[in-house]
């Protein structure tokens, strides 16, 4: 995983991203919980499930559709994965649109955060669009 991530062709914030996501490091409601920060880990976009990376980024059910845009054979081959590095493993296998997904990640998790902070936020079906716009424009 490190190698494909470190060599794409996005913004280094991006890279750093996905990195964290695929080691389980980012400041999910699941890893506040584990260091004490916090009491609850129900995801604040859908309310059901506790928000650990995977869920933050990939399996939230609000975010079906937006991965189905670009990525609904991924998709449907990693519904059901033990972590988001499997996600990545298998979204790197597609060098073409490798990057794509890594700005996609990147889209959901800057709306993930400004809904955490009570932001106005990019509405759920413009995130492919947006994370194809920023990638065409950073190429």
């Amino acid at each position: 995983m490190e190698v494909s991530i470190w060599r794409l062709r996005v913004p280094n914030r991006v890279k750093s991203l996905m990195w964290r996501a695929g080691t389980n490091s980012l400041p999910t409601q699941a890893n506040f919980v584990k260091r004490k920060i916090l009491n609850d880990t129900l995801c604040q976009e859908c309310n059901f499930y506790a928000e650990d990376t995977t869920h933050a980024l990939w399996s939230c059910p609000k975010l079906n559709d937006t991965w189905k845009v670009h990525f609904g054979q991924l998709k449907a081959d990693k519904v059901h994965c033990a972590s988001f590095l499997e996600i990545i493993d298998g979204a790197s296998l597609v060098k073409t649109s490798f990057e794509l997904f890594a700005l996609t990640v990147s889209a959901i998790w800057i709306r993930r955060n400004k809904v955490r902070l009570g932001e106005t936020t990019l509405p759920l079906g413009q995130i492919s669009a947006s994370a194809y716009d920023a990638l065409q424009e950073f190429q």
